[in-house]
């Protein structure tokens, strides 16, 4: 037997805010204020309303995001940081 404690949640209830693969990439744009980036995969649309309502350890309204080319409830998902909002 192998006695030891899990690694850290990247996705889901329980993951550390913003070290999801969506919260790392929210968190690059940072660096780049106002300018829209493409995800690099397909997302659920559902993404982009979690975004704007805080989630991924960012604030409320810090962010704008969009979807493009919905087929079946995924989407390509466009964001921008635009600084500003509430803390998450």
């Amino acid at each position: 037997m192998i006695f030891e404690e899990p690694p850290p949640k990247e996705r889901g209830p329980g993951a550390a805010p913003g070290q999801s693969p969506m919260g790392l990439w929210l968190a690059e744009l940072r660096n780049h204020p106002n300018a829209w980036a493409k995800y690099p995969e397909r997302v659920h649309c559902a993404v982009m309303t979690r975004i704007r309502s805080g989630k991924y350890g960012v604030g409320v309204g810090e962010y704008e995001a969009s979807g493009r080319n919905t087929i079946k409830g995924r989407c390509d998902l466009y964001a921008r940081y635009i600084g500003g909002g509430d803390p998450a």
